[in-house]
């Protein structure tokens, strides 16, 4: 008897939670998770799909239907900002049909938004400093919000004389970006919850609810900059540590509140700077793991799963992201050595990638095959295993028929 969309949904969904359980299930997971290969699937540049929320979901839609992953990568709130980046213009990022090619790859540019002498500046009201610093600096068209008046001025008469701030025509310009911004934003919002419900309805769960990032990786990647963020590890680490913890209090606080409320508990953790090359094992034990594990132990308590996606290298701190507690999180590798991951971390956290972006983008249908035969014998051996590309699932560039085949050799050799 054929099974019905809602059976299929859940068979697949108990499936990928079970692998994240560190549990054995029916079979070893695929999920569908990648940045642009569903366009170029599809026939559509990326500016197309960074524009058009039709073409998006179309394009989403059918490299979902085609491959049948046990889950897939939501992409509006990611691919579906075009809009809404045009009218901030936006500096930090460069995106395709905006100010690259139609079908450029989306860059985001590594920049010095906050500057050394301004830590004890952040640190004393972040709020603050985050709307009338880093919002002018780095959404252009909303520069004339560095001169928004102190808020707690803002009360009896005060509130009748610091509002002048709003009178200008600066002021009243950037006002009006901000809310068409907002009406976009809407209708990303929307648009993206509307799709997830219609995947559901074919029998496709999305793979997440929301996303957070690390403090460490915020302070860098949104303030400090790569250069900087070295240098601070060694001139001022103690107010380095100091935003570290101040944006555990704040900013990683409220955005675990809000995952705790989304119906998908799965909230995405990228992880960008903890890896080899940039800092030392020791660093990382000193000043990365201890607010990554508080962090994920906040996840956890709120009854979230966290899927931490380790960029880059980890190989030589396996031993140190193996102290959380055994069945809570799913550690997804991008070039991290996958057996020895798997040796450290079984029966502790998920492991999952284990296909290299060089394999699916110039390797062989017959190689790609026998690499995934090799990672389900090798890795997901008793449980605890979902395989995925290692560039944060399937890249761009990867061959269609290599996609094929490891989609087709995991559901013909994976079973358990």
């Amino acid at each position: 008897m054929e099974k019905s969309a809602q059976q299929l949904h859940d068979e697949r969904w108990q499936r990928v939670q079970t692998a994240m359980a560190c549990g054995i299930p029916d079979r070893v997971p695929i999920p569908m998770m990648n940045a642009d290969f569903h366009a170029r699937y599809a026939g559509y540049t990326l500016g197309e799909v960074f524009y058009d929320a039709d073409k998006l979901e179309r394009a989403v839609e059918k490299t979902v239907l085609d491959f049948e992953p046990d889950c897939f990568e939501q992409q509006h709130t990611r691919i579906f900002v075009g809009r809404q980046l045009d009218l901030l213009d936006y500096g930090p990022m460069e995106w395709p049909g905006g100010r690259i090619g139609p079908d450029d790859a989306f860059q985001y540019l590594d920049q010095e938004i906050m500057k050394a002498d301004e830590y004890d500046e952040l640190l004393l009201d972040p709020s603050w400093y985050w709307l009338s610093k880093v919002i002018p600096r780095t959404a252009r068209a909303l520069a004339p919000l560095a001169a928004f008046p102190y808020p707690p001025l803002l009360t009896f008469s005060g509130v009748a004389v610091h509002t002048a701030a709003f009178g200008t025509p600066e002021m009243k310009q950037a006002m009006d970006r901000l809310h068409e911004a907002g009406k976009c934003a809407l209708e990303t919002v929307t648009r993206e919850r509307a799709f997830i419900a219609r995947m559901a309805g074919l029998g496709f769960p999305a793979q997440r609810g929301g996303a957070l990032l690390c403090p460490f990786d915020f302070v860098v990647d949104f303030l400090r900059g790569g250069k900087n963020g070295m240098l601070d590890m060694m001139r001022r680490e103690d107010k380095l540590q100091a935003l570290i913890d101040r944006l555990m209090k704040t900013f990683v606080r409220r955005v675990v509140d809000l995952n705790a409320r989304l119906p998908n508990k799965v909230v995405f953790v990228p992880l960008h700077w903890g890896i080899d090359g940039f800092m030392s094992p020791a660093q990382f034990k000193r000043i990365y793991w201890p607010q990554l594990r508080t962090m994920l132990q906040m996840l956890i308590d709120a009854g979230l799963h966290p899927l931490v996606f380790f960029e880059g290298n980890v190989t030589s701190r396996l031993e140190i992201i193996a102290d959380i507690p055994p069945g809570k999180c799913t550690y997804q590798f991008e070039t991290t050595d996958i057996a020895r991951a798997k040796d450290v971390l079984g029966g502790i956290a998920c492991v999952r990638g284990g296909v290299p972006a060089s394999l699916l983008i110039s390797g062989s249908p017959g190689e790609v095959q026998d690499h995934v035969k090799m990672l389900i014998r090798r890795i997901g051996k008793d449980g605890g295993y979902i395989v995925d590309g290692g560039a944060a699932g399937i890249p761009r560039e990867a061959r269609v028929e290599n996609v094929r085949a490891m989609f087709d050799t995991v559901k013909a050799y994976g079973a358990y």
